[in-house]
């Protein structure tokens, strides 16, 4: 054979492991060494020759692994593909690592992976089961290798501990917070144990790159039997990058944050109270989340009372997601006014319809009239409203470009919960005679949730065919703007809703996208 000296297994580990160079050589190679099979076929005679038979069959088979499409690959492209593969490492209650395994496959791929920093900067830990105990020293072992392999990226983490492992967790806690200066974006779910006893401390001013923060707190303690001076104290409060923020199961204050700069601000599972004491200090936040889900304990609690609510006023909230009951929402709009406000989303705590007419039912309009604001976004989703009092709640806002409206499946079709009736669609509808009364005028999307038995489909079909207006030049309803997205999450028949929205596909350009309930994930307060 011409090619004596091909090094074929130092190939295959050279380069990375990934990239083969000599693509020439190796063809070559591999032609000479099928050429030789061949001739041993044909002359396969005496145990000499089988052997070199097999010998070559061997060689051909690296040479063919050799010369895959994927060794053709530069290092730079395929660290770019390992980077979609390790998106987060899983150190759970199982381990799941994309890098480890990516570095098993090959020594090449081995390499090139544990050079690679950013494939080990994202991660979440946890703890093993309780029959799982001897693997704890590994689950920090596989933590402290991504830490190490990261060098100095910045880290994605997320923190899940429970009170089993207490003494060990906080071992691993001091193992990631001696790295808190490389910490861009944290999320701790923990029990309320881990939040005394300074046990964040270290992290004080060792923040620079903090973008993003979430704390969830497990089995919280009742608000009435602490103080602020226990819990975490300043650990958070200097972060000069902070500008997302997500605070779960204990109140705000409890954990000192530096709010007047935060650009995002979700507070679940605590009071009103807590919740505007601190939005009066988040004098910059662009986007607000309130979910008030506390439990019935709380409600039970002799010792607990409901903080006393005072006005605040806010100039730079653009969007806000309540998820809440009927009183706190009522309550929620009386007492804020938001001038910026261009997204408005309602939603019920679950899957039991929030009732709009359950307080006052002007609050809303009150709000907007005191707040001035024009919304180009609105969402109800579970939300109990009558058609009448939903066309003059969309009246106040002719400015919206989306609506979103989602029904829950009513238990029959007499329900009071349906929402989407022929009534409100009837006004909806364009009028190309009277186009100066047509209701959001600025529409171009729509997303609703619906029940197809109760549907007035036919009315739905006349209302988005009369707001298709591609061209203004020929168009008799001047002023009014084209639908471009409906969007249908369907509970009930999607055959005949789709038969019966035919028409709607001949409109070139109108994008409509319908869904199955199963297709969705239905419980969408988060």
């Amino acid at each position: 054979m011409p090619i004596q000296n091909f090094d074929i297994l130092g190939s295959l580990r050279g380069n990375y492991g990934t990239y083969t160079t000599d693509v020439h050589n190796a063809l070559k190679h591999l032609e000479d060494a099928e050429r030789e099979v061949k001739r041993c076929s044909v002359e396969a005679k005496g145990v000499a020759l089988q052997n070199e038979q097999r010998s070559l069959r061997r060689e051909i088979g690296l040479l063919r692994s050799l010369l895959t499409p994927i060794r053709r690959l530069p290092p730079e492209l395929l660290v770019l593909i390992f980077s979609l593969v390790c998106v987060k490492s899983e150190i759970m209650r199982a381990v799941d690592c994309p890098p480890i395994r990516l570095s098993q496959v090959c020594a090449g791929w081995r390499e090139l992976a544990w050079t690679t920093p950013i494939l080990w900067s994202s991660f979440s830990i946890g703890e093993p089961n309780i029959q799982l105990q001897r693997k704890y020293d590994q689950f920090k072992e596989i933590a402290d290798l991504h830490l190490r392999l990261s060098q100095q990226c910045p880290l994605s983490i997320h923190v899940s501990f429970s009170s089993t492992y207490f003494e060990s967790n906080c071992e691993t806690l001091r193992l990631l917070m001696a790295h808190s200066s490389r910490w861009a974006v944290v999320s701790c779910t923990i029990d309320s144990d881990y939040l005394f006893e300074g046990h964040f401390a270290p992290v004080r001013g060792r923040l620079p790159i903090l973008r993003s923060f979430e704390m969830y707190v497990a089995g919280g303690p009742h608000y009435s039997q602490i103080g602020p001076e226990s819990m975490i104290q300043d650990a958070f409060h200097i972060a000069p990058m902070l500008r997302d923020v997500k605070i779960t199961g204990v109140a705000p204050s409890h954990i000192p944050l530096p709010i007047r700069q935060l650009s995002h601000l979700h507070i679940s599972n605590t009071t009103l109270g807590a919740a505007f004491d601190c939005l009066q200090q988040a004098t910059a936040v662009l986007e607000v989340t309130f979910s008030y889900r506390l439990g019935d304990s709380y409600a039970e609690d002799e010792e607990f009372e409901t903080t006393t609510l005072y006005p605040i006023s806010l100039s730079t909230v653009e969007s806000l997601t309540i998820i809440t009951d009927e009183a706190d929402l009522v309550d929620f709009l009386q007492y804020t006014t938001l001038f910026s406000l261009t997204h408005l989303s309602i939603k019920a705590p679950s899957l039991e319809p929030v009732d709009y007419l359950a307080g006052p039912r002007d609050a809303i309009k009150e709000f907007f009239a005191r707040s001035q604001c024009t919304l180009t976004s609105l969402s109800l989703r579970t939300v109990h409203i009558p058609d009448i009092e939903l066309i003059a709640l969309i009246q106040t806002q002719p400015s919206l470009i989306s609506l979103s409206i989602h029904e829950r499946t009513p238990h029959k079709v007499e329900d009071h919960y349906i929402v989407l009736t022929q009534r409100f669609f009837h006004r909806m509808t364009v009028d190309p005679t009277n186009v100066q009364s047509t209701l959001l005028p600025n529409l171009k999307e729509l997303d609703f949730w619906i029940y197809t038995v109760s549907f007035p489909v036919a009315s739905f079909v006349d209302m988005v065919r009369s707001r298709w207006i591609p061209d203004y030049k020929q168009t008799s309803a001047p002023g009014v703007d084209c639908l471009q997205s409906v969007t249908l999450c369907v509970f009930g028949d999607t055959k005949q809703l789709e038969k019966d929205i035919q028409p709607l596909r001949e409109l070139v350009g109108l994008k409509i996208l319908v869904m199955e309930e199963d297709n969705v994930w239905w419980n969408t307060p988060s």
